[in-house]
């Protein structure tokens, strides 16, 4: 798949090359100010988003500790079929807005099985077909036989759904099968796709793009549709209570699940291939074409960034953890996750790109963070007996991106060079350092309530995982080759963790870390492998799981011509 996008951006700057010296002497130009509908189907595939999809645990030793098997697949439920349906209105000779509206035929469905030594199950999951509705504006080269094109927008869903079979024997002697509704919240994403339409008549053009979608709605509701126990159906007997279980940002659960749950985003980001049919409803003269203005150019912008994602557990928020001891012990736990992602603060953008055309031209930029946030994680465990309650232990987490640098080649396309001009830019992201920094800090109140107990430093590496970015935005003269650039934009790249080191460990202010072997200083993150008790590995080796750097920016910089 990586190959594949490649290619097909390199294929496509190609084209652009071509497409301005198409003779235009047999094709009347036109002045685009009219309506136009669109329709087109396509396929998606998903984009890097890791479930664990099969785990054994047994029991060692005859103990209550464990031995976990595991693996791990990339899964979007956003892979499959779909349709598209648009209404478009050229604005002007290079330029259009659109609103659409998109349909999925298909969904992905990943199969997950748990096994222990006294249950087994399996649970198939499926993605309801979602629809979302979009906001697009679409850059295009002037009026030829053979067109590129440029899109990108804003995305909206509002009844994601994911059902889910679970069957198996929860405990020896039994048998279950459960089908449940996972119900999402309201979510807003970003796309973005490159093309290349033929006119086959004076009203009928033929389109073919690879374009992607970046979108992960939170859970919302879980409802259980129905329960059956050694072969009998016992949903009736199920209080509305009972059947369903809310998923939120904040909240607090009580035992058995009771109260609200911490919620967590599914995936349903992919990228893929569309072709269709443009219809436009009216057709006009236009004037000739500015020349041809080809060349380099340097371009050196800053950005301000924010979370694209919405929530981020485990990362920014607090959890409080309250235990009570008495005849039976219940336990209750309160959270709070906040946004995240780890691209947040300032970055500095700067790269090298070529005009084919006045319209048409490709941008290598390298992304530099100077300034990334760093977010706190606060774990509380509190005792309580009675009306008593005591701290009995706290924990906070730091942690932040090590000046994440990234590798953006992209396609530019813009409406012209007049004086204020469109643009949008769309490329792939290739990580070069992607590194977290984390700080934690153990307080134990019985000791002190402001010293930290135990202190820890370690550096998280990742995985190479591409990404994608989506710019809309505007030049504008400022001088002869220079030109002011102002753009919004979106970076979706999530990477997955790969290993971390421990480089400093104290205790009561003492270094603690050469009591440490070298050998077990490093955690390695896998998507597969066993860890737990009685493994050679010991607790070094863990399932993999995916770092949040998607975000969010406004850009202000120069275009320099060379």
């Amino acid at each position: 798949m990586k190959k594949i996008s490649l290619a097909i951006l390199f294929a496509l700057s190609c084209f652009s090359a071509l497409a301005g010296s198409d003779s235009t002497h047999a094709y009347e130009r036109r002045a685009a100010r009219q309506p136009y509908f669109r329709l087109g189907a396509g396929y998606g595939f998903g984009l890097s988003s890791d479930i664990t999809t099969t785990t054994k645990s047994v029991k060692y030793a005859g103990t209550k500790s464990e031995q976990i098997r595991y693996s791990q697949e990339n899964v979007s439920f956003g892979k499959g079929m779909s349709g598209t349906a648009a209404m478009g209105y050229y604005l002007g000779k290079c330029l259009a807005l659109e609103a659409a509206i998109s349909t999925g035929f298909s969904g992905s469905a990943p199969v997950a099985r748990f096994t222990t030594d006294t249950s087994n199950y399996t649970e198939r999951l499926r993605s309801v077909p979602a629809t979302t509705l979009q906001l697009n504006m679409l850059i295009h080269s002037p009026a030829q036989k053979t067109q590129v094109y440029a899109r990108a927008g804003l995305v909206a869903s509002f009844a994601g759904k994911i059902t889910s079979t679970l069957e198996g024997t929860p405990r020896l002697g039994t048998t279950a099968k459960q089908t449940m509704e996972l119900q999402h919240k309201a979510a807003f994403g970003f796309s973005g796709a490159l093309g290349v339409r033929r006119e086959v008549s004076p009203n009928v053009r033929l389109w073919i793009e690879a374009g992607t979608l970046m979108l992960a709605p939170f859970l919302d509701k879980l409802t259980i549709k129905d329960l059956e126990v050694n072969g009998t159906n016992v949903t009736r007997y199920m209080t509305a209570d009972d059947a369903t279980q809310k998923y939120d940002f904040s909240g607090t659960t009580t035992k058995d699940f009771e109260g609200a749950t911490p919620t967590s985003s599914d995936p349903f980001s992919n990228a893929g291939f569309n072709a269709g049919v443009t219809f436009d409803i009216e057709r006009h003269a236009s004037e000739k074409e500015a020349a041809a203005n080809r060349g380099f150019y340097l371009s050196a912008a800053f950005t301000f960034l924010a979370p694209l994602a919405s929530k981020t557990a485990s990362i920014d928020g607090s959890s409080v953890v309250t235990s009570s001891f008495g005849a039976t012990i219940a336990n209750e736990q309160k959270f709070d996750s906040r946004k995240a992602s780890y691209s947040t603060g300032i970055a500095a953008r700067a790269g090298v790109g070529y005009m084919f055309n006045p319209y048409i031209g490709v941008e290598c930029d390298g992304w530099l963070g100077l300034r990334s946030k760093q977010y706190s994680y606060v774990s509380e465990k509190y005792l309580k007996s009675g009306s008593y309650s005591i701290l009995d232990k706290k924990t906070v987490t730091n942690s932040r991106a090590q000046a994440p640098l990234l590798l953006i080649p992209a396609l530019f396309v813009t409406t012209g060079q007049s004086r204020v001009s469109g643009h949008i830019r769309a490329g792939l992201v290739l990580p070069v350092r992607t590194i977290i920094l984390l700080e934690n800090e153990e307080y134990l109140p019985s000791v002190s309530s402001t010293t930290a107990y135990r202190t820890g430093k370690a550096k998280l590496t990742t995985n190479f995982v591409l990404g994608s970015s989506v710019a809309v935005g505007a030049t504008t003269y400022l001088a002869p080759g220079v030109r002011l650039v102002t753009e919004v934009s979106a970076l979706s790249y999530a990477p997955s963790a790969k290993s971390a080191t421990l480089t400093e460990l104290k205790q009561s202010g003492l270094d603690i870390l050469t009591q440490v072997p070298v050998a077990e200083r490093t955690t390695t993150y896998a998507k597969a492998g066993t860890y737990g008790a009685g493994t050679s590995a010991g607790s070094t080796i863990h399932p993999s799981f995916t770092l949040p750097f998607s975000c969010i920016g406004a850009t202000v910089g120069l275009n320099i011509a060379l």
